[in-house]
C-alpha cells in the first residue's frame, strides 16, 4: 500500500474523459465519532463535492452503510448519486432502486430486532440503529471490558434467524449488523452506477473508504482505477492510502484543480 501523493493523483487523472469518484461517509468524509448521530461533513468538503458534481467531467457518489434517508440528509446534495445500506438502497437522478425481498422478511426481521434489543438493553453504551432493511448495533461507546460480551450476545441472538436463510450478519468498526441475505455490497452498488452512466475505457474510477465493508470495492477495482483507504492497514486490498479525513478533502480539492486548470 502506497501513500497517494498529489503527483501520483495528477498522473492518474491525465487525459481521462470522465472521472467517477465514490466515497464512504463515516471515517472518510466525516471523522469517526463515538455517537454516529454526531458525524458531520464539513462545509468545505461539502462545497468541493458540489463543485465536482456540477462539472460534467465527474460522476460523484456517496456509498455508505447508513440508510439512504440518513446519508442524503447528512450530505444534502441533489447533484450526487447515493448508495445507502451498503448498496441495498440506491438513488440517481431522482430514481430509487431497492431489492425485492420475501414477504416473510419484515415480520421475521421485526422479531429479530425485538430479541436483540432486549438482549442488549442492560449493557451501557450500546446504540441500536434501525435502518429499515438493516439493524446496526454500535458499541464504540461501550466499556472495553464489555465489548466482547456485546459481540457474543449479538451472535447468540441472531443465530436462530440466520438458519432461515433470509438474513446474514456483517461487521464494521465497532458495529454489528443484521441484514438481508443478498449478494449486494458497496462494490455491486458502484458497478450499478458505472453501468448506468456507461463508464468507458478512457474513464477513471476513484473510491475512498476506510472500513471493512469497503474492502469489497478495494478488491474489485483494478489499475488504473484508484482504490484508496483512509488510514494505512497492512492486510487491506487498497493499493493507496491517505492519512485522515482532512487529506481526503485536500485530494478532492486537488482533483477539482487538476481537471479545471488543464
Amino acid at each position: 500500500m502506497k501513500y497517494l501523493t498529489r503527483k501520483k493523483l495528477a498522473r492518474q487523472l491525465k487525459e481521462k474523459k470522465r472521472i467517477f469518484v465514490f466515497l464512504d461517509y463515516d471515517g472518510t468524509l466525516s471523522p469517526i465519532v463515538k455517537n454516529p448521530k454526531l458525524a458531520r461533513i464539513s462545509p468545505e468538503t461539502k462545497n468541493i463535492l458540489y463543485q465536482l458534481s456540477r462539472n460534467k467531467t465527474f460522476i460523484i457518489g456517496i456509498v455508505s452503510g447508513r440508510s439512504l434517508r440518513d446519508i442524503k440528509k447528512r450530505v444534502g446534495l441533489k447533484t450526487v448519486v447515493y448508495a445507502g445500506n451498503h448498496g441495498l438502497e440506491l438513488e440517481y437522478r431522482g430514481r430509487k432502486v431497492s431489492p425485492k425481498l420475501s414477504t416473510r422478511f419484515q415480520p421475521i426481521f421485526k422479531k429479530a430486532k425485538t430479541k436483540i434489543k432486549k438482549a442488549l438493553k442492560s449493557i451501557k453504551g450500546v446504540i441500536q440503529e434501525d435502518k429499515r432493511l438493516v439493524l446496526a448495533v454500535h458499541y464504540r461507546k461501550v466499556a472495553k471490558s464489555d465489548q466482547k460480551q456485546v459481540v457474543a450476545i449479538f451472535n447468540r441472538s441472531v443465530k436462530p434467524f440466520l438458519s432461515q436463510k433470509l438474513f446474514k450478519t456483517a461487521r464494521g468498526k465497532k458495529v454489528l449488523e443484521l441484514k438481508p441475505n443478498l449478494k449486494i455490497n458497496k462494490a455491486a452498488a458502484i458497478d450499478f452506477f458505472q453501468k448506468k452512466f456507461k463508464k468507458g475505457k478512457n474513464d477513471l474510477t476513484v473510491f475512498i473508504g476506510d472500513d471493512i465493508t469497503d474492502e469489497d470495492v478495494f478488491k474489485r477495482l483494478k489499475p488504473p482505477d484508484l482504490a484508496i483507504r483512509v488510514g494505512r492497514k497492512k492486510n487491506s486490498q487498497a493499493r493507496h492510502f491517505l492519512k485522515n479525513t482532512r487529506e481526503v478533502t485536500l485530494r478532492l480539492k486537488d482533483i477539482l484543480y487538476f481537471i479545471t486548470s488543464s
